[in-house]
C-alpha cells in the first residue's frame, strides 16, 4: 500500500511541478528560431456560418478593414444551412469581393470548411469563426511566418472578452502568442492551437480533409 501511495504522490508532484519545470528549463525541447518575411501572398479567409445573423456583419467589416492588402484577401463565407438572415447580410458585401457559398442542409463546421477550401484560391488559408474579431494586424502577423518553409500552420491565442472572442496577437513577443507547428503541419492541428483562428498552407495536391 505504501508503495502505491508514494507512486501516486510522485505522479501528482511530477504533473504539477516537475513537468512545468522541465518545460521551463527546456529539458523536453524548446522552440527553434524561424524566419519571418514581408511577402504578402494571396490569402483565403474561410468562415463557416450557421445562423450567425447577429455577428456576421461585424465579422465581415472586421475582415475588410484588416491591414492586409485588400486585393490580396479572398473572403469566403459558407452558410451551413442557415435559416435566418445570415445569407442576406453576406450578399450585401458581394460588391466588396466577399464570396457566399450556400449549403442548403446543415452539415457541420468541418464539412463547410472543406467545401470552402475546395473553392479557395489563396496560397495561405486562414480559418476563423464568425463570432471572433481579429485586430487589424492579425492577418499579417499570421502570414509573415510562412516565409519559413518549415512552417505549415500558425495559430493565434484567443482572448475572451465576454462575447464574441478577440484574437489577440501581440506585435511584440509573437513567440509567446502564436503556436507554430512544423512537423507535417498541413495534416494536423496540434494540441493547444486555436481552431477558431489559424492559418495553414494551401496544398492543391494531396489535400486532406480538415478536422478542426
Amino acid at each position: 500500500m505504501m508503495q502505491l501511495f508514494w507512486f501516486s504522490a510522485a505522479v501528482v508532484i511530477y504533473v504539477y511541478f516537475g513537468y512545468p519545470l522541465f518545460l521551463k528549463l527546456r529539458f523536453l525541447g524548446g522552440s527553434k528560431p524561424w524566419h519571418r518575411g514581408h511577402a504578402q501572398p494571396l490569402i483565403s479567409v474561410i468562415v463557416a456560418a450557421h445562423n450567425e445573423e447577429s455577428v456576421i456583419e461585424s465579422k465581415i467589416k472586421n475582415l475588410l478593414s484588416s491591414g492586409y492588402p485588400r486585393e490580396r484577401v479572398e473572403v469566403l463565407i459558407g452558410s451551413d444551412g442557415s435559416s435566418d438572415s445570415t445569407e442576406d447580410i453576406v450578399r450585401q458585401f458581394v460588391a466588396d469581393g466577399v464570396g457566399l457559398i450556400s449549403f442548403p442542409q446543415h452539415q457541420g463546421k468541418s464539412a463547410i470548411q472543406n467545401g470552402l477550401v475546395a473553392k479557395a484560391s489563396g496560397a495561405i488559408l486562414v480559418f476563423t469563426d464568425a463570432d471572433c474579431i481579429v485586430p487589424v494586424y492579425a492577418l499579417s502577423c499570421l502570414v509573415e511566418n510562412f516565409a519559413d518553409e518549415r512552417i505549415g500552420l500558425v495559430t493565434g491565442i484567443p482572448r475572451y472578452q465576454n462575447d464574441p472572442c478577440l484574437l489577440y496577437t501581440s506585435p511584440e513577443g509573437r513567440t509567446d502568442t502564436c503556436h507554430r507547428s512544423a512537423s507535417n503541419p498541413l495534416l494536423h492541428v496540434r494540441a493547444g492551437s486555436s481552431a477558431s483562428n489559424l492559418a495553414r498552407r494551401s496544398s492543391r495536391q494531396g489535400r486532406r480533409d480538415i478536422r478542426l
